[in-house]
């Protein structure tokens, strides 16, 4: 049975919950968005999930490739 969009962004909210990350006033339904002075971070749950980080914090930058073991493509821009 595929997840539907919906059934996709109840788990990335309940996951970010967790964290105790609150997502920006301008997600909708296909896109949770967080933000801050040092990063910005978006998962798009349309087909599969989607995930964007951009970072200017050389050291979080390092601790998100870690914690998310990230494979060597994916370089920072």
């Amino acid at each position: 049975m595929r997840e539907t969009v919906e059934e996709r962004m109840d788990f990335i909210n309940q996951m970010a919950e967790s964290y105790g990350i609150k997502k920006a006033w301008f997600s909708d339904q296909v896109h949770f968005i967080c933000y801050s002075a040092s990063y910005a971070f978006e998962i798009r749950v349309c087909i599969g999930y989607s995930i964007k980080f951009c970072c200017n914090d050389d050291i979080l930058w390092e601790q998100v490739r870690y914690y998310l073991s990230l494979f060597p493509e994916f370089l920072r821009a």
